[in-house]
Protein backbone atom coordinates (compact mmCIF):
# COMPACT_ATOMS: atom_id res chain seq x y z
CA UNK A 1 0.00 0.00 0.00
CA UNK A 2 1.35 3.51 -1.07
CA UNK A 3 1.89 6.37 1.68
CA UNK A 4 -0.40 8.13 -0.06
CA UNK A 5 -3.53 5.53 0.67
CA UNK A 6 -2.00 4.80 3.88
CA UNK A 7 -2.61 8.10 4.33
CA UNK A 8 -6.13 8.01 3.61
CA UNK A 9 -7.07 5.06 5.13
CA UNK A 10 -6.27 6.58 8.75
CA UNK A 11 -8.16 9.46 7.75
CA UNK A 12 -11.58 7.40 7.24
CA UNK A 13 -13.12 6.05 10.32
CA UNK A 14 -11.68 3.53 12.10
CA UNK A 15 -13.08 -0.15 11.51
CA UNK A 16 -13.54 -2.73 15.19
CA UNK A 17 -11.06 -4.69 15.64
CA UNK A 18 -11.28 -8.66 14.61
CA UNK A 19 -9.91 -9.93 18.11
CA UNK A 20 -11.73 -10.39 21.15
CA UNK A 21 -11.85 -7.87 24.14
CA UNK A 22 -8.48 -7.00 25.69
CA UNK A 23 -7.48 -8.26 28.45
CA UNK A 24 -8.95 -6.06 32.15
CA UNK A 25 -10.70 -4.55 29.29
CA UNK A 26 -12.81 -2.35 31.74
CA UNK A 27 -9.88 -0.80 33.60
CA UNK A 28 -8.41 -0.39 30.04
CA UNK A 29 -11.63 1.17 29.09
CA UNK A 30 -11.51 3.86 31.73
CA UNK A 31 -7.76 4.68 30.89
CA UNK A 32 -8.43 5.69 27.60
CA UNK A 33 -11.46 7.75 28.91
CA UNK A 34 -9.33 10.05 30.71
CA UNK A 35 -6.52 10.28 27.74
CA UNK A 36 -9.10 10.79 25.42
CA UNK A 37 -10.64 13.52 27.32
CA UNK A 38 -7.15 15.23 28.06
CA UNK A 39 -6.52 15.06 24.20
CA UNK A 40 -10.06 16.43 23.73
CA UNK A 41 -9.71 19.18 26.47
CA UNK A 42 -6.52 19.79 25.41
CA UNK A 43 -6.74 20.07 21.72
CA UNK A 44 -9.79 22.12 21.58
CA UNK A 45 -8.52 24.88 24.07
CA UNK A 46 -5.57 25.49 21.73
CA UNK A 47 -8.38 26.20 19.36
CA UNK A 48 -9.42 28.85 21.16
CA UNK A 49 -5.92 30.49 21.64
CA UNK A 50 -5.93 31.06 17.52
CA UNK A 51 -9.04 32.10 17.44
CA UNK A 52 -10.25 34.75 19.89
CA UNK A 53 -7.06 36.43 19.94
CA UNK A 54 -8.99 38.57 17.53
CA UNK A 55 -11.31 40.10 20.26
CA UNK A 56 -8.41 41.79 22.09
CA UNK A 57 -6.38 43.04 18.88
CA UNK A 58 -9.65 44.83 17.75
CA UNK A 59 -8.81 48.44 19.58
CA UNK A 60 -5.42 48.20 18.57
CA UNK A 61 -6.87 47.08 14.50
CA UNK A 62 -9.13 49.78 14.36
CA UNK A 63 -6.84 53.03 15.63
CA UNK A 64 -4.36 51.65 13.82
CA UNK A 65 -6.16 51.21 10.56
CA UNK A 66 -8.80 53.94 11.24
CA UNK A 67 -11.69 51.01 11.02
CA UNK A 68 -15.12 51.77 11.95
CA UNK A 69 -17.14 49.09 14.68
CA UNK A 70 -19.25 47.87 11.98
CA UNK A 71 -16.20 47.36 9.31
CA UNK A 72 -15.03 45.32 12.44
CA UNK A 73 -17.86 43.65 13.00
CA UNK A 74 -17.68 42.28 9.20
CA UNK A 75 -14.08 40.37 9.73
CA UNK A 76 -16.03 38.63 13.01
CA UNK A 77 -19.59 37.87 10.80
CA UNK A 78 -17.33 36.11 7.68
CA UNK A 79 -15.34 34.01 10.33
CA UNK A 80 -18.48 32.97 11.93
CA UNK A 81 -20.09 32.49 8.68
CA UNK A 82 -17.61 30.09 7.52
CA UNK A 83 -17.28 28.38 10.73
CA UNK A 84 -20.88 27.55 11.66
CA UNK A 85 -21.17 26.52 7.95
CA UNK A 86 -17.77 24.25 8.20
CA UNK A 87 -19.04 22.94 11.49
CA UNK A 88 -22.13 21.21 10.28
CA UNK A 89 -20.43 20.57 6.49
CA UNK A 90 -17.39 19.39 8.57
CA UNK A 91 -20.17 17.59 10.86
CA UNK A 92 -21.59 15.26 8.43
CA UNK A 93 -17.65 14.28 7.12
CA UNK A 94 -16.54 13.56 10.95
CA UNK A 95 -19.28 11.05 11.21
CA UNK A 96 -17.12 8.81 8.87
CA UNK A 97 -13.67 10.33 9.78
CA UNK A 98 -11.00 9.27 12.31
CA UNK A 99 -10.91 12.12 14.84
CA UNK A 100 -7.74 12.06 15.50
CA UNK A 101 -6.14 13.16 12.71
CA UNK A 102 -9.66 15.31 11.57
CA UNK A 103 -8.93 17.37 14.55
CA UNK A 104 -5.28 17.55 14.31
CA UNK A 105 -5.47 19.26 10.65
CA UNK A 106 -8.19 21.91 11.35
CA UNK A 107 -5.12 22.86 14.45
CA UNK A 108 -2.99 23.22 12.29
CA UNK A 109 -4.62 25.20 9.44
CA UNK A 110 -5.55 27.35 11.67
CA UNK A 111 -1.84 28.05 13.38
CA UNK A 112 -0.96 28.81 9.51
CA UNK A 113 -3.48 31.22 8.87
CA UNK A 114 -2.69 32.86 12.39
CA UNK A 115 0.78 33.45 11.19
CA UNK A 116 0.03 34.98 7.97
CA UNK A 117 -2.95 37.22 9.36
CA UNK A 118 -0.87 40.06 11.20
CA UNK A 119 1.30 40.62 8.30
CA UNK A 120 -1.57 43.26 6.28
CA UNK A 121 -3.65 45.36 8.08
CA UNK A 122 -5.27 45.65 4.90
CA UNK A 123 -9.66 45.07 5.53
CA UNK A 124 -10.81 42.97 2.96
CA UNK A 125 -7.56 40.38 3.25
CA UNK A 126 -8.09 40.12 7.00
CA UNK A 127 -12.16 39.41 6.50
CA UNK A 128 -10.58 36.52 4.24
CA UNK A 129 -8.08 35.37 6.15
CA UNK A 130 -10.28 35.18 9.28
CA UNK A 131 -13.07 33.58 7.32
CA UNK A 132 -10.84 31.19 6.23
CA UNK A 133 -9.84 30.75 9.72
CA UNK A 134 -13.57 29.81 10.20
CA UNK A 135 -13.49 27.24 8.18
CA UNK A 136 -10.40 25.68 10.00
CA UNK A 137 -11.97 25.87 13.49
CA UNK A 138 -14.78 24.49 12.35
CA UNK A 139 -12.83 21.18 12.09
CA UNK A 140 -12.75 21.42 15.78
CA UNK A 141 -16.24 20.57 17.18
CA UNK A 142 -17.33 17.87 15.23
CA UNK A 143 -14.63 15.18 16.11
CA UNK A 144 -14.90 15.73 19.62
CA UNK A 145 -19.00 15.43 19.65
CA UNK A 146 -17.79 12.05 17.91
CA UNK A 147 -15.60 10.67 20.99
CA UNK A 148 -17.84 11.83 23.06
CA UNK A 149 -21.04 9.35 22.06
CA UNK A 150 -18.51 6.75 21.47
CA UNK A 151 -16.25 6.82 24.53
CA UNK A 152 -18.51 7.90 27.28
CA UNK A 153 -21.76 5.86 28.77
CA UNK A 154 -24.94 6.99 27.56
CA UNK A 155 -26.44 8.03 31.30
CA UNK A 156 -23.05 10.23 32.24
CA UNK A 157 -22.78 11.99 29.00
CA UNK A 158 -24.00 15.45 29.71
CA UNK A 159 -21.26 15.25 32.63
CA UNK A 160 -18.28 14.16 30.51
CA UNK A 161 -19.74 16.86 28.13
CA UNK A 162 -19.79 19.98 30.52
CA UNK A 163 -16.43 18.40 31.61
CA UNK A 164 -14.55 18.68 27.75
CA UNK A 165 -16.96 22.05 27.39
CA UNK A 166 -14.49 23.53 30.19
CA UNK A 167 -11.95 23.50 27.12
CA UNK A 168 -13.62 26.71 26.06
CA UNK A 169 -12.96 28.57 28.99
CA UNK A 170 -9.64 27.30 29.23
CA UNK A 171 -8.39 28.46 26.07
CA UNK A 172 -10.57 31.78 26.00
CA UNK A 173 -9.43 32.34 29.51
CA UNK A 174 -5.81 32.07 28.49
CA UNK A 175 -5.96 33.81 25.51
CA UNK A 176 -7.96 37.15 27.07
CA UNK A 177 -5.66 36.87 30.10
CA UNK A 178 -2.66 37.05 28.08
CA UNK A 179 -3.33 39.23 25.31
CA UNK A 180 -3.18 42.60 27.07
CA UNK A 181 0.38 42.04 28.17
CA UNK A 182 1.42 40.98 24.93
CA UNK A 183 0.29 43.89 23.08
CA UNK A 184 1.72 46.22 25.24
CA UNK A 185 5.20 44.56 25.19
CA UNK A 186 5.35 43.34 21.89
CA UNK A 187 2.67 45.20 19.59
CA UNK A 188 -1.17 43.14 18.80
CA UNK A 189 0.98 41.20 16.11
CA UNK A 190 2.43 38.62 18.88
CA UNK A 191 -0.85 37.88 19.91
CA UNK A 192 -1.07 35.96 16.65
CA UNK A 193 2.06 34.64 16.13
CA UNK A 194 3.01 33.24 19.45
CA UNK A 195 -0.13 30.89 19.90
CA UNK A 196 0.02 29.80 16.14
CA UNK A 197 3.66 28.21 17.28
CA UNK A 198 1.92 27.03 20.33
CA UNK A 199 -0.97 25.24 18.24
CA UNK A 200 1.50 24.12 15.75
CA UNK A 201 3.15 21.73 18.93
CA UNK A 202 -0.29 20.98 20.02
CA UNK A 203 -1.27 19.20 16.91
CA UNK A 204 1.10 16.46 18.23
CA UNK A 205 -1.03 16.20 21.53
CA UNK A 206 -3.85 15.23 19.53
CA UNK A 207 -2.29 12.94 17.61
CA UNK A 208 -0.63 11.37 20.90
CA UNK A 209 -3.48 10.96 22.69
CA UNK A 210 -7.34 10.38 20.83
CA UNK A 211 -8.36 7.49 19.68
CA UNK A 212 -11.46 6.64 16.85
CA UNK A 213 -13.36 4.50 19.03
CA UNK A 214 -13.79 1.80 21.60
CA UNK A 215 -14.30 -1.33 19.27
CA UNK A 216 -11.90 -0.24 17.12
CA UNK A 217 -8.80 -0.69 20.09
CA UNK A 218 -11.05 -3.91 20.86
CA UNK A 219 -12.01 -2.57 23.83
CA UNK A 220 -15.95 -2.92 24.81
CA UNK A 221 -18.32 -0.28 23.82
CA UNK A 222 -19.84 1.67 27.31
CA UNK A 223 -23.15 1.50 24.94
CA UNK A 224 -23.06 -1.88 25.28
CA UNK A 225 -25.86 -3.13 28.22
CA UNK A 226 -26.00 0.38 29.49
CA UNK A 227 -29.51 1.94 29.74
CA UNK A 228 -29.53 4.64 26.74
CA UNK A 229 -32.20 6.47 28.62
CA UNK A 230 -33.57 9.44 26.17
CA UNK A 231 -29.77 9.91 25.33
CA UNK A 232 -30.07 9.11 21.37
CA UNK A 233 -30.88 6.64 19.37
CA UNK A 234 -28.30 3.63 18.10
CA UNK A 235 -29.14 2.35 14.31
CA UNK A 236 -26.56 0.18 14.55
CA UNK A 237 -25.91 -1.60 10.87
CA UNK A 238 -28.21 0.89 9.01
CA UNK A 239 -25.81 3.73 9.13
CA UNK A 240 -23.57 1.75 7.28
CA UNK A 241 -25.90 0.93 4.92
CA UNK A 242 -27.31 4.44 4.27
CA UNK A 243 -25.55 7.27 2.38
CA UNK A 244 -23.96 10.00 4.05
CA UNK A 245 -27.06 12.67 2.65
CA UNK A 246 -29.73 9.55 2.68
CA UNK A 247 -28.73 9.65 7.01
CA UNK A 248 -28.03 13.24 7.97
CA UNK A 249 -31.22 14.16 5.35
CA UNK A 250 -33.57 11.36 7.55
CA UNK A 251 -32.63 11.76 10.74
CA UNK A 252 -30.83 15.64 11.16
CA UNK A 253 -32.79 17.73 8.20
CA UNK A 254 -36.01 16.67 8.95
CA UNK A 255 -36.46 16.35 12.62
CA UNK A 256 -38.35 19.09 14.21
CA UNK A 257 -36.29 19.02 17.31
CA UNK A 258 -33.19 19.78 16.23
CA UNK A 259 -34.41 22.62 14.39
CA UNK A 260 -36.31 24.10 17.36
CA UNK A 261 -33.03 23.21 19.42
CA UNK A 262 -30.56 24.84 16.89
CA UNK A 263 -32.70 27.58 16.43
CA UNK A 264 -32.89 28.10 19.75
CA UNK A 265 -29.36 28.00 19.96
CA UNK A 266 -28.85 31.25 17.52
CA UNK A 267 -30.24 33.56 20.14
CA UNK A 268 -27.79 31.40 22.53
CA UNK A 269 -24.43 32.58 20.38
CA UNK A 270 -25.94 36.22 19.78
CA UNK A 271 -25.63 36.48 23.42
CA UNK A 272 -22.40 34.41 24.39
CA UNK A 273 -20.36 35.33 21.27
CA UNK A 274 -21.37 39.27 21.46
CA UNK A 275 -20.34 39.43 25.29
CA UNK A 276 -16.93 37.54 24.49
CA UNK A 277 -15.94 39.40 21.46
CA UNK A 278 -17.17 42.80 22.75
CA UNK A 279 -16.37 43.12 25.74
CA UNK A 280 -13.09 44.21 26.12
CA UNK A 281 -14.59 47.88 23.95
CA UNK A 282 -17.62 47.79 25.85
CA UNK A 283 -15.73 47.60 29.68
CA UNK A 284 -13.38 50.21 28.32
CA UNK A 285 -15.97 52.73 26.45
CA UNK A 286 -18.56 52.30 28.61
CA UNK A 287 -17.17 51.39 32.05
CA UNK A 288 -14.09 53.28 32.03
CA UNK A 289 -11.91 49.94 32.64
CA UNK A 290 -8.41 50.02 30.75
CA UNK A 291 -7.52 47.48 28.12
CA UNK A 292 -5.48 44.99 30.56
CA UNK A 293 -8.02 44.93 32.98
CA UNK A 294 -11.26 44.80 30.62
CA UNK A 295 -9.07 41.54 29.40
CA UNK A 296 -9.03 39.76 32.98
CA UNK A 297 -12.98 41.33 33.23
CA UNK A 298 -13.78 39.01 30.21
CA UNK A 299 -12.28 36.38 30.69
CA UNK A 300 -14.31 36.56 33.91
CA UNK A 301 -16.99 34.85 31.54
CA UNK A 302 -14.71 32.21 30.73
CA UNK A 303 -14.08 31.01 34.41
CA UNK A 304 -17.43 31.39 35.63
CA UNK A 305 -18.50 29.58 32.36
CA UNK A 306 -16.34 26.75 33.23
CA UNK A 307 -18.58 25.92 36.14
CA UNK A 308 -21.46 26.92 34.47
CA UNK A 309 -20.98 24.20 31.81
CA UNK A 310 -19.99 21.58 34.68
CA UNK A 311 -22.71 22.53 36.74
CA UNK A 312 -25.51 21.86 33.80
CA UNK A 313 -24.49 18.65 32.53
CA UNK A 314 -24.32 17.27 36.75
CA UNK A 315 -27.98 18.69 37.04
CA UNK A 316 -29.18 17.39 33.86
CA UNK A 317 -27.75 13.62 34.60
CA UNK A 318 -28.51 13.67 38.19
CA UNK A 319 -32.00 15.54 38.31
CA UNK A 320 -33.63 15.39 34.72
CA UNK A 321 -32.77 12.43 33.31
CA UNK A 322 -31.61 13.60 30.59
CA UNK A 323 -34.50 16.34 29.85
CA UNK A 324 -31.35 18.98 28.84
CA UNK A 325 -33.75 21.63 26.88
CA UNK A 326 -35.57 22.20 30.27
CA UNK A 327 -32.35 22.88 32.44
CA UNK A 328 -31.45 25.24 29.06
CA UNK A 329 -35.00 27.02 29.25
CA UNK A 330 -34.17 27.73 33.46
CA UNK A 331 -30.36 29.19 32.98
CA UNK A 332 -31.66 31.42 29.72
CA UNK A 333 -34.66 32.88 32.02
CA UNK A 334 -31.73 33.57 34.95
CA UNK A 335 -29.84 35.26 32.09
CA UNK A 336 -32.66 37.73 30.76
CA UNK A 337 -32.62 38.87 34.36
CA UNK A 338 -29.22 39.16 34.83
CA UNK A 339 -28.67 41.09 31.35
CA UNK A 340 -32.12 43.66 32.11
CA UNK A 341 -29.85 44.34 35.48
CA UNK A 342 -26.46 45.01 33.21
CA UNK A 343 -29.13 47.32 31.35
CA UNK A 344 -30.37 49.19 34.42
CA UNK A 345 -27.60 49.64 36.73
CA UNK A 346 -24.60 51.06 34.08
CA UNK A 347 -22.00 50.75 37.38
CA UNK A 348 -18.11 51.35 36.95
CA UNK A 349 -15.00 50.02 38.16
CA UNK A 350 -13.44 46.54 38.32
CA UNK A 351 -15.06 45.07 41.27
CA UNK A 352 -18.73 45.77 40.23
CA UNK A 353 -18.04 44.70 36.81
CA UNK A 354 -16.23 41.59 37.79
CA UNK A 355 -19.49 40.16 39.55
CA UNK A 356 -21.67 40.97 35.98
CA UNK A 357 -19.56 39.74 34.33
CA UNK A 358 -18.79 36.42 36.31
CA UNK A 359 -22.67 36.17 36.30
CA UNK A 360 -23.43 36.02 32.93
CA UNK A 361 -20.50 33.80 31.87
CA UNK A 362 -21.98 31.12 34.50
CA UNK A 363 -25.46 31.93 33.00
CA UNK A 364 -24.79 31.81 29.12
CA UNK A 365 -22.16 28.48 28.91
CA UNK A 366 -25.02 26.26 30.54
CA UNK A 367 -26.90 26.68 27.32
CA UNK A 368 -24.28 26.49 25.20
CA UNK A 369 -22.86 23.57 26.26
CA UNK A 370 -26.04 21.65 26.70
CA UNK A 371 -27.54 23.16 23.14
CA UNK A 372 -24.93 20.47 21.73
CA UNK A 373 -26.40 17.77 24.46
CA UNK A 374 -30.00 18.01 23.37
CA UNK A 375 -29.48 17.86 19.31
CA UNK A 376 -27.63 14.60 19.87
CA UNK A 377 -29.93 12.91 21.98
CA UNK A 378 -32.35 13.64 19.66
CA UNK A 379 -30.59 12.13 16.68
CA UNK A 380 -28.99 8.79 16.39
CA UNK A 381 -25.50 7.76 18.01
CA UNK A 382 -23.95 7.47 14.49
CA UNK A 383 -24.98 10.94 13.76
CA UNK A 384 -23.88 12.59 16.47
CA UNK A 385 -21.14 15.00 14.65
CA UNK A 386 -23.91 15.95 12.02
CA UNK A 387 -26.26 16.86 14.63
CA UNK A 388 -24.23 19.09 16.65
CA UNK A 389 -22.97 20.55 13.52
CA UNK A 390 -26.37 21.15 12.65
CA UNK A 391 -26.82 22.91 16.00
CA UNK A 392 -23.47 24.70 15.45
CA UNK A 393 -24.52 26.43 12.55
CA UNK A 394 -27.44 27.89 13.87
CA UNK A 395 -25.02 28.86 16.67
CA UNK A 396 -23.05 30.69 14.36
CA UNK A 397 -25.33 32.39 12.51
CA UNK A 398 -26.54 33.57 15.74
CA UNK A 399 -23.29 34.68 16.35
CA UNK A 400 -22.35 36.44 12.22
CA UNK A 401 -25.77 38.38 13.52
CA UNK A 402 -24.18 39.19 16.98
CA UNK A 403 -21.11 40.70 15.49
CA UNK A 404 -21.98 43.05 12.73
CA UNK A 405 -25.91 43.69 14.42
CA UNK A 406 -23.89 44.62 17.62
CA UNK A 407 -21.37 47.02 16.11
CA UNK A 408 -24.37 48.43 14.07
CA UNK A 409 -26.50 49.03 17.15
CA UNK A 410 -23.75 50.48 19.38
CA UNK A 411 -23.16 52.59 16.55
CA UNK A 412 -26.33 54.09 16.36
CA UNK A 413 -27.63 53.46 20.12
CA UNK A 414 -24.60 53.44 22.25
CA UNK A 415 -24.10 50.76 24.55
CA UNK A 416 -26.75 50.45 26.30
CA UNK A 417 -28.99 49.09 22.70
CA UNK A 418 -26.58 46.49 23.03
CA UNK A 419 -26.92 45.21 26.12
CA UNK A 420 -30.67 45.06 25.30
CA UNK A 421 -29.90 43.87 21.97
CA UNK A 422 -28.53 40.62 23.92
CA UNK A 423 -31.84 40.77 26.87
CA UNK A 424 -34.30 40.01 24.05
CA UNK A 425 -32.02 37.11 22.38
CA UNK A 426 -32.34 35.36 26.08
CA UNK A 427 -35.89 35.52 25.92
CA UNK A 428 -36.58 34.49 22.83
CA UNK A 429 -34.14 31.70 23.18
CA UNK A 430 -36.68 30.75 26.52
CA UNK A 431 -39.48 29.73 24.07
CA UNK A 432 -37.71 27.85 21.40
CA UNK A 433 -36.13 25.36 24.01
CA UNK A 434 -39.49 25.33 25.98
CA UNK A 435 -40.79 24.24 23.16
CA UNK A 436 -38.43 21.42 22.21
CA UNK A 437 -38.76 20.55 25.74
CA UNK A 438 -42.91 20.16 25.65
CA UNK A 439 -42.64 18.27 21.84
CA UNK A 440 -39.94 15.56 23.01
CA UNK A 441 -42.02 14.83 26.84
CA UNK A 442 -45.12 14.77 24.23
CA UNK A 443 -43.29 12.23 21.90
CA UNK A 444 -42.53 9.78 24.86
CA UNK A 445 -45.74 9.42 26.01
Amino acid sequence: MSIWHRFLSALREQPPSDGPYQKDDEGMLRQWQYKVMAGMMGGYALFYIVRKNLSMAMDSIAREGGYSKTELGIILTGHLIAYGMGKFLNGVLADRANPRYFMAIGLGLSAVVNLIFPISTSLSIMILLWTLNGWAQSMGWPPCAKLLTSWYEPNRVASWWGLWNASHQIGGAAILMTSGYLIQQYGWQSIFWIPACIALVGCLWIILLLRDRPESMGLRSPHEGADEGSFGLDIGDEADEMGVMEQTTRYIITNPLIWLVSVGNAFVYIVRIGMLDWSPTFLKEARGVDLTEAGMLTASLEVTGILGGLAAGWVVDRYFKGRSALVICLYMIVLAIALVLLYLYPVQGVAANLVFMSVIGFLVYGPQMLTAVSAASFAPRQCAAAATGFNGLFGYLGAAISGVGTGYVVDHYGWSGGVMFYCIAAVIGVSLFMAAHFISKRSQL
